[in-house]
């Protein structure tokens, strides 16, 4: 063999033992990432079951029906904000059924909406903890606001500038809208979402937890002194100051709603009236307004005085499965939010269904 051979070969065995030593290398490399994402049956139904929860997160789960989670009223207009799982809030005239606003500001699905008195702001937020406050004139982004975990419930004070905003881990944050700061950030206790309401006066501002039974108050000054707790209530699915505001109403997720009085600081509230409604998952009330309804997925409204053990008025729809209800500041018309993304407009004194939107459409 001649030297030139020679050199020629072994230049191909060192290029081979070159590449070998790369490949096992790599092969040392890949090996614990193949074990970890290994595609056995459970593996791959695992992975599927995260990306289902996240998309769900999202608002961006396979279902194409935009189902109706939660509404609010403008205090000042014929204007309705609605939410579906989505990262989007769309505002309808409830007069014309068309869409006024579709705002797109937000990157996580939105959770609550609420309107500030006088209608010129609207609050949204979302399950990033943010919250966007919406000038209702242009329908544009005025202000940003930021609170930890995922957004459960919103108020504004009636009558100074701050917005109190519930999470989904206990706490609640409250921010003077002129400087975006906060004025107060507390827990109520064990993780739970937060559900929260200003008295009409302003004075008393009242909390609990969805997954919890315990009620709380505190003046809505200082947000540290005073208050009290209302034991032996169930799960709570909606707070609310109707009539004439000295009243706190409840409803749990079993359909058991009480009327709370009187809500003063330092001293402890009784019950003073008490409803059963089985069939119920939430209820909706309005300050102002005598009366509350309870809705479910039994395609039926009942609507209940404040002063009468039984309903003044049971309403069949023509879609059931409701989610969510907001009744309007003048009192006169309710809205309905449904799980096959409908708002269910009706009147509020004969029950009759004024006007069908469709969110997914």
């Amino acid at each position: 063999m001649s030297d030139d051979e020679f050199a020629t070969r072994e230049d191909r065995r060192g290029r081979r033992t070159y590449k070998g030593l790369y490949f096992g290398i790599w092969l040392v490399a890949l090996v614990p990432i193949g074990l970890f994402i290994w595609p056995t049956p459970a593996g791959v139904r695992n992975w599927l079951d995260r990306a289902d929860r996240t998309a769900e997160e999202l608002g961006l789960d396979r279902d194409p029906v935009a189902r109706v989670e939660g509404l609010d009223w403008s205090p000042a207009a014929p204007v309705l904000a609605a939410h579906s799982p989505r990262p989007e809030v769309l505002v309808w005239d409830a007069n014309e059924g068309g869409i006024e606003a579709r705002l797109e500001g937000h990157a996580a699905r939105v959770r609550a909406v609420r309107f500030a008195p006088g209608g010129a702001l609207l609050a949204t937020g979302d399950d990033d903890g943010v919250v966007i406050l919406w000038n209702t004139a242009t329908w544009t982004e005025q202000h940003r606001l930021q609170v930890d975990h995922a957004v459960a419930s919103m108020d504004f004070h009636p009558t100074r500038g701050e917005l109190a905003v519930g999470n989904t881990e206990s706490r609640y944050t409250v921010f003077d809208l002129a400087t975006r700061t906060r004025v107060c950030d507390h827990g109520i206790g064990d993780p739970q979402e937060v559900l929260l309401r200003y008295r009409p006066d302003g004075e008393i501002i009242a909390f609990n937890g969805r997954d919890g039974g315990r009620i709380s108050f505190k003046e809505a000054t200082t947000y540290g002194s005073g208050g009290g707790r209302l034991h032996g209530a169930r799960r709570k699915a909606a707070l609310a100051f109707p009539g004439d505001g000295t009243r706190l109403l409840t409803c749990d997720l079993d359909g058991e709603v009480a009327l709370w009085q009187p809500m003063v600081v330092k001293t402890l509230p009784e019950e003073t009236s008490h409803w059963s409604d089985p069939g119920a998952r939430g209820c909706a009330a309005a300050p102002g307004v005598e009366a509350f309804v309870t809705y479910g997925s039994d395609a039926e409204v009942r609507v209940w005085s404040l002063d009468q053990p039984e309903p003044v008025h049971r309403w069949t729809l023509s879609r059931g499965d409701v989610l969510t209800a907001a009744i309007s500041a003048d009192g006169e018309r309710l809205a309905l939010g449904t799980a096959d993304g409908a708002v269910l407009l009706l009147d509020m004194a004969s029950g009759s269904e004024l006007r069908t939107i469709e969110i997914a459409g």
